[in-house]
């Protein structure tokens, strides 16, 4: 046993001498070189010292070959291609959308509405046909009963068509109607006579009934006139499903009534054109009728 550290053999000296490698010189750990207690031979090399043998391992580490390079095969990762994320965008989509109208349908059942909201169907513009020369026509308006005071006149197109109808309102007096219609059957004027009509009703009476009366009613506008008459504005459209050949466009038109209290009658001069014709009616076909209507003395 030797004393000094120094003087000891390494572990990787141990190593060797009890395995020793297949050719190598030496012998097992029962060979004559190991006789006398371990001791090395006087002709032995020196060993070396700790700090050597680290120096030494360091230039091994130095002397070694070049990295070995990379490895022979790349490890594969799984990438999603240009096609996969396209698909996946269009599912999120449609995904979506399919959400957004079952939440639509949902609030609409809900709400007691139908799932497809209520379509109209309008008709063609109607082309503004020129009016004629207007002529001041004389009329009566007198009803089936034989009342009086039923004579009038006024402006009118020259080939519009005139016929007379006799009306039984349920809410308010019989009335004559004088009708004059364009030969395009797009634009009418009517005047209308309710007689002994202040004795039991007022204006708003007959407001209420062209409220009623008219297919989707919908006033635009309401001008106080002379007197304690009115000027109205409102719209209608008429649905014409049931038609004769199937169901046709459905109709918007506009009407222009000025109701006239006069003596214990009421009067009403209305003017009706396609919603298109609206603006230039009013000022102007309108208008020329009502400055010329007259009720006969």
């Amino acid at each position: 046993m030797v004393k000094d550290p120094a003087e000891r053999m390494t572990l990787q000296e141990v190593r060797e001498l009890l395995h020793p490698a297949p050719g190598a010189g030496g012998v097992g750990l029962r060979g004559p070189a190991h006789v006398g207690g371990g001791r090395r031979d006087r002709g032995d090399p020196p060993r070396a010292r700790p700090g050597d043998r680290a120096g030494a391992a360091r230039g091994d580490q130095r002397a070694a070959g070049p990295a070995p390079g990379p490895l022979p095969f790349t490890p594969s990762v799984r990438t999603r291609g240009a096609v996969a994320a396209a698909v996946l965008t269009l599912a999120a989509a449609v995904l979506f959308a399919a959400g957004a109208a079952g939440g639509f349908a949902l609030a609409r059942v809900v709400g007691g509405e139908p799932v497809l909201p209520r379509t109209t169907t309008s008709a063609p513009p109607a082309p503004e046909a020129p009016v004629t020369e207007l002529v001041v026509r004389s009329a009566d308006a007198s009803t089936l009963a034989g009342e009086q005071g039923g004579g009038f006149s006024v402006p009118v197109p020259e080939d519009w068509v005139k016929f007379v109808e006799q009306r039984t309102p349920e809410t308010l007096p019989n009335s004559t109607r004088v009708h004059w219609v364009a030969p395009t059957g797009t634009a009418e004027l009517v005047v209308e006579r309710f007689p002994g009509f202040r004795a039991k009703h007022a204006v708003e009476d007959y407001v209420a009934y062209v409220e009623n009366r008219a297919p989707d009613y919908r006033l635009v506008g309401s001008t106080p006139l002379a007197g304690t008459g009115l000027r109205l504005t409102y719209r209608t459209v008429e649905s014409f499903r049931d038609a004769p050949g199937g169901p046709a466009p459905d109709l918007a038109r506009v009407t222009f009534a000025d109701v006239l209290p006069t003596g214990d009658d009421l009067w009403v001069v209305s003017l009706t054109v396609p919603i298109e014709q609206e603006d230039s009616a009013r000022s102007g076909l309108f208008a020329q009728i009502t400055q010329g209507f007259a009720v006969s003395a």
